[in-house]
């Protein structure tokens, strides 16, 4: 059975997973979030479409492992970076290095392991999306760094946060996932979510982790003194507060 669907919203995103159950869900899940995708269960229609010169997508997803014996995902996404300068997200089932080191090789700007929380998704779909000139796709050092609420600019290949007046902090890899994660997510960023989008395993009961990367991002944030702080939520999540942005802070605990 074959299975094209198009969802209405902007930016665009194509799917390649020839887990029909499975791309439902991520269809579902997107169009909650306000991205426009079109997904494909079958590689040839895929192909199809991605060979037309009129029709491409600001982002694709591609599925590591195809049922496809002619091509596989790496081939796809070998195809798709041929065609285009646009970029691709893999998924992936396998935590290996080959795995990773293979989708790396053959064109991909991130990976994804399965399974992973939407918000982990999303966080990279932005954060990949950032690096690409909004009008032709193609590379651009300077989409690599954005203004967030007129105040400061965040360099996502750097990492780095720089203020107006030339006030900088460089951030951890972890401690930029964990603000890219909070930039986000619209509200309360929960430590769960957080812990395993960033760890890529299941929060054990007393874990710290999160309190500890917060404690140390928030110190940065403060340091810049440009009043985006890192605040507490009722039921034991986080959220970036700007005074610009949000009028008053949630519960804390």
């Amino acid at each position: 059975m074959n299975m094209t669907i198009t969802l209405n919203a902007r930016p665009s995103i194509w799917i390649l997973d020839d887990d029909e159950v499975i791309l439902r869900l991520l269809l579902a899940q997107l169009k909650q979030r306000h991205f426009s995708c079109r997904g494909f269960s079958r590689t040839e229609e895929f192909m199809r479409f991605l060979n037309l010169q009129e029709e491409r997508a600001d982002l694709y997803i591609v599925d590591y492992f195809l049922e496809s014996r002619s091509i596989s995902g790496l081939d796809v996404c070998r195809k798709i970076k041929g065609r285009h300068r646009a970029p691709v997200i893999m998924l992936t089932a396998n935590k290996g290095t080959v795995a990773i080191v293979n989708c790396l090789q053959a064109g991909a700007d991130q990976y994804i392991v399965k399974p992973y929380h939407i918000d982990e998704l999303e966080a990279r779909i932005q954060a990949t999306m950032r690096l690409y000139d909004n009008s032709s796709l193609s590379l651009n050092a300077k989409a690599s760094a954005e203004r967030l609420q007129g105040q400061v600019t965040v360099n996502w290949l750097l990492r780095m946060l720089t203020t107006a007046d030339g006030k900088f902090v460089r951030l951890t890899e972890k401690e930029m996932a964990l603000f890219e994660l909070l930039v986000a997510v619209d509200g309360v960023l929960s430590r769960e979510r957080a812990y395993s989008s960033i760890y890529e395993s299941k929060m054990a009961p007393f874990n710290r982790s999160i309190d500890v990367l917060v404690s140390r991002l928030r110190r940065k944030l403060v340091e810049l003194s440009i009043g985006i702080d890192i605040l507490s939520a009722r039921g034991g999540g986080y959220m970036l507060i700007n005074p610009k942005k949000v009028s008053g802070p949630p519960h804390e605990v």
